[in-house]
C-alpha cells in the first residue's frame, strides 16, 4: 500500500498526485471511519475446565471498537472487550464457595484492548459493491489483557483471531455477529495452568454506525500529466496524411477492380495502300489475281465513307494515243462493275480517272497496262 501526499513539479508546472493501492484509491485520512458496540457472552478456559458445566463457566461480554477501512478489503479496528471471567481452581480470585471436586469456583473482572486487522474476504471474491448485504470479514489482533478483583490483579499480552459476519442494514448502518478466541498468558486467572496458554471464546452481536462513509472510487490510470498540446499539430498532419494515403489506396483499388472488369476494345486500323490491277496487251479483261486484288480492297472500301479513284492507263509501246485512252476507259469501268456488281461497293464511292497512254507510271510496258485503286 502506498501512502504519501505531495505535488510533482515538472515543466515549471504543479501537478498533484494521487496515491494508489490496486485498482482503488486510498482512502483519506478522514473517509471510512465506523463505531461498533455490541454485547454476548464468553467462556474463559483455563486449568479446570467445565468442572461444573459449561454454562457455568459462560459471563457476560460487551465489545466497544473503533475502526477504519482503507480499501475495499483491508481496515483496521482498535476494541476493548471484556467485563467478567469465571473459572474453577485454587488461585487468588478463588472466592472460597461453592466447592466442586476440591476446586472453588473463581470470579474476576476483564478488560482486554487490542488492534485488529481486518480482511473484507466477501470483496475479495465478489468484488467491491456498497449493496452487499452479507460480508465476511476475518481478522487478527493483539493486545494487553488486565484481570483483577478486589485484592488481586494480572497483566498479559492477548493475540486474538476471529471473523465478523456483517449484515447491511442501510447506508450507514449494519448488524455484526462478532465470534472470536483470544489466547491469554496461563496465569491470567492467577491459576497455574499446565498448559501453555488460557483463553476465552467470546460471541457477541452489535450494531456498526460508518460515518464519513464516502465509499471506495476506481484510480486513474493517469497520475502525471504532461502538457501535449505541442504535439497535436502534428499528430493531426500525420492523421491528415495518412486518412490522403488511404484515400488514394482506395482510389487505386477501385480503378484496379474496374479495369480488372473491362472488356478490351479491339480498334480496327485500316492500312489502305494502293491495289493495282494488271491486264494483258490490248485487254480490257480482269485476271483472277486481278480478282482477289479488288475482293481484297472491296472490304476496306466498304468499311469507310471515303472516295476510292481508279487510274486507268495503257502502254504507249503498242496502239494510238486515241486507241490507248479508249482502252485505259474500258478497263476502268472493267474495275468498276467488278467492284459494284461482284464486291457490292457502292459506285458514289468510286471514280475513273483514264489517263490513256499519256501517263506511263511504271518502267516497262506491261506494267504500264494497268488500273491503280487509291483513295
Amino acid at each position: 500500500m502506498m501512502l504519501a501526499f505531495g505535488a510533482y513539479a515538472q515543466d515549471e508546472e504543479a501537478v498533484e498526485l494521487q496515491y494508489k493501492h490496486g485498482p482503488y484509491v486510498t482512502a483519506g485520512v478522514c473517509d471510512n471511519w465506523f463505531v461498533t458496540v455490541g454485547g454476548g457472552a464468553q467462556v474463559y478456559f483455563g486449568s479446570h475446565d467445565f468442572k461444573k458445566g459449561f454454562w457455568k463457566q459462560a459471563a457476560p461480554a460487551i465489545d466497544v471498537a473503533v475502526g477504519k477501512w482503507f480499501l475495499p478489503t483491508i481496515g483496521t479496528r482498535l476494541e476493548w472487550s471484556g467485563i467478567k471471567g469465571k473459572s474453577f481452581g485454587r488461585g487468588l480470585y478463588a472466592d472460597g464457595t461453592l466447592p466442586t471436586k476440591g476446586y472453588l469456583r473463581q470470579k474476576f473482572n476483564s478488560s482486554i484492548l487490542h488492534m485488529d486487522f481486518l480482511y473484507n474476504l466477501s470483496n475479495t471474491i465478489g468484488g467491491y459493491r456498497t449493496d452487499r448485504f452479507w460480508s465476511f470479514i476475518p481478522y487478527v489482533g493483539f493486545g494487553w489483557a488486565h484481570s483483577w478483583n478486589s485484592k488481586y490483579h494480572n497483566n498479559q499480552v492477548a493475540a486474538n483471531t476471529g471473523v465478523i459476519h456483517n449484515l447491511k442494514l442501510c447506508s450507514v448502518m449494519d448488524a455484526t455477529i462478532d465470534m472470536r478466541v483470544t489466547a491469554l498468558g496461563r496465569r491470567y486467572d492467577l491459576y497455574e495452568n499446565p498448559r501453555a496458554f488460557d483463553y476465552f471464546v467470546t460471541v457477541t452481536t452489535g450494531i456498526t454506525y460508518n460515518f464519513c462513509a464516502k465509499g471506495f472510487q476506481r484510480a486513474n490510470e493517469l497520475i502525471v500529466i504532461e502538457d501535449c498540446s505541442k504535439y497535436v499539430n502534428e499528430i493531426n498532419e500525420l492523421k491528415s496524411m495518412v486518412e490522403q494515403a488511404n484515400a488514394h489506396r482506395d482510389k487505386c483499388m477501385k480503378q484496379l477492380a474496374a479495369e480488372k472488369k473491362r472488356k478490351p476494345v479491339v480498334k480496327e486500323k485500316h492500312i489502305v495502300g494502293n491495289v493495282a490491277v494488271f491486264f494483258a496487251i490490248n485487254s480490257a479483261e480482269i485476271t483472277e489475281q486481278g480478282m482477289i486484288n479488288l475482293g481484297y480492297i472491296a472490304e476496306i472500301i466498304k468499311k469507310t465513307d471515303k472516295k476510292y479513284t481508279l487510274y486507268a492507263s495503257a502502254d504507249k509501246e503498242t496502239g494510238t494515243p486515241e486507241y490507248n485512252y479508249m482502252l485505259s476507259e474500258k478497263r476502268g469501268e472493267a474495275v468498276l462493275n467488278a467492284l459494284v456488281n461482284n464486291y457490292c461497293v457502292n459506285p458514289s464511292q468510286l471514280e475513273i480517272k483514264a489517263v490513256g497512254s499519256s501517263e506511263q507510271m511504271f518502267d516497262g510496258a506491261a506494267s504500264n497496262r494497268v488500273v491503280i485503286v487509291e483513295n
